[in-house]
């Protein structure tokens, strides 16, 4: 890992955290390495605040890892779709897209320093389910009716819902780190528009 650490930047020669090190380190809700290279590539600059809460999704909705000995050749176009196939909204089908490849590079990056990965396998572990939920719960649409963008049982939407907030927490204040106070603004607006209703109310069914 420390070989990776280096070839992205999150530490120096001298094995000291950098500024991107040092926002990874800030991050424990979801995959730091993966969210930090997301944060510092502009990825959030052109979508709204819903769009954001939705990516951000697949990172508290993640599928077993099956880091099966696959040798990574080139994008797989099957397993693209099927990352995105459940999703209506086309500029949020763009945006996953993109956050599919980026997930690909990383899990190569580690592939070639000598971590046991496989990149298909790594980026088929985050699973986009709940990405059309979570928008149209974004947008302010009743729970009912967002109901019908998903087959995932009530009690894991919320469950999601919640670490999703409690993920945003973390990045608006790790973004805090890069002076990037439009993206801090669009952090809060996120989490906002995420935090009501029934996926925060006091519940029996809902675990921590």
């Amino acid at each position: 890992m420390k070989i990776v650490l280096q070839r992205r930047s999150f530490i120096d020669e001298n094995n000291q955290l950098t500024t991107k090190g040092e926002l990874a380190s800030m991050i424990n809700s979801g995959d730091e390495i993966l969210m930090t290279e997301i944060l510092l590539s502009n990825f959030f600059e052109e979508i709204d605040p819903a769009q954001i809460a939705a990516i951000l999704s697949v990172f508290v909705n993640e599928k077993a890892h099956d880091n099966s000995a696959v040798q990574f050749n080139s994008l797989n176009t099957k397993r693209l779709n099927n990352f995105i196939d459940k999703v209506e909204d086309d500029k949020l089908k763009g945006f996953l897209r993109e956050f599919y490849k980026t997930a690909l590079l990383i899990g190569k990056v580690q592939q070639e320093s000598g971590i046991d990965v496989n990149p298909d396998a790594y980026a088929d572990s985050f699973s986009s389910s709940l990405c059309q939920f979570t928008l149209f719960w974004a947008e302010g649409k009743p729970f009912q009716e967002c109901l019908d963008s998903t087959d995932e049982f009530e009690g894991s939407i919320v469950r999601v819902i919640r670490r999703l907030e409690q993920l945003i927490e973390q990045l608006i204040e790790s973004t805090k780190i890069i002076h990037n106070l439009k993206l801090t603004r669009k952090l809060e607006e996120s989490r906002r528009l995420i935090k009501r209703g029934i996926c925060f109310a006091a519940s029996l069914w809902v675990g921590n």
